[in-house]
């Protein structure tokens, strides 16, 4: 089913590699399908099609890429509602793998979670990619970040008083779909672990979603809002 669609997309298939191959920054993607989902919504059948892609040439700051599509089917064939080929996420030239199919709100609004890091002189984090069709085109609606660790930059003669002040900091997501009144569905971000050195109690925010602009809202005092790395 997804075969015949993608063959359209990208550059044919690569039965030696088992992918589908694209070129994006002068580089060339092998692109596997993650995963399928299948809606019956009201207006009919649904396809969800989520792919990711890699490459052998990509160093430390080469993205990987993700491909995402949704199609409604129409007088028996599959007709392309939103999609995007070609998203920079990941890095080494790798996409994240292990997606999750989520419904985002009551409306039959339907997306993908997962989350992308890396590490630089021993900071460490990853951030929430929330993608979901807006208009024709796929939209990250998340970007707020979901752990943050500055162990890794304790280097020297005063290592274990550098990694007893260090942050270590987790989170965990959950879509609350119990506000079925909204449009989209807003999150609730859970964050534990040190800030510091310092070992915090649980503590959430909720992150509302703005239909102007078509994306959620980091809320103030977000502990993780402003750690780079």
């Amino acid at each position: 089913m997804a075969k015949p669609i993608l063959d359209e997309v990208y550059s044919g298939y690569d039965e030696a590699g088992h992918c589908w191959k694209t070129a994006a920054e002068g580089l060339t993607y092998c692109m596997e399908l993650d995963r399928v989902d299948r809606v019956s919504a009201p207006d009919g059948e649904r396809l969800y099609l989520l792919t990711r892609g890699s490459t052998g040439d990509g160093g430390h700051p080469t993205p990987g890429l993700v491909g995402a599509f949704v199609l409604e089917q129409k007088q028996g064939r599959w007709v392309m509602l939103a999609g995007d080929a070609r998203m920079n996420y990941g890095s080494y030239g790798n996409a994240p793998t292990n997606w999750e199919f989520v419904k985002l709100g009551p409306s039959d609004y339907w997306g993908w979670l997962n989350t992308h890091g890396d590490m630089h002189q021993g900071y460490a984090g990853s951030w929430y990619i929330v993608l979901a069709p807006y208009g024709r085109k796929i939209k990250d609606l998340g970007g707020m970040t979901a752990e943050y660790s500055d162990a890794g930059a304790c280097n020297g003669d005063d290592d274990q008083a550098c990694e007893q002040k260090a942050s270590d900091l987790d989170s965990t997501l959950e879509i609350d779909a119990s506000r079925i009144q909204d449009k989209v569905f807003p999150l609730r971000i859970v964050v534990t672990g040190k800030d510091g050195g310092k070992t915090l109690a649980p503590q959430a925010w909720e992150f509302a979603f703005n239909e102007k602009n078509w994306n959620y809202v980091i809320p103030p005092g977000y502990l993780l809002k402003d750690k780079e790395f």
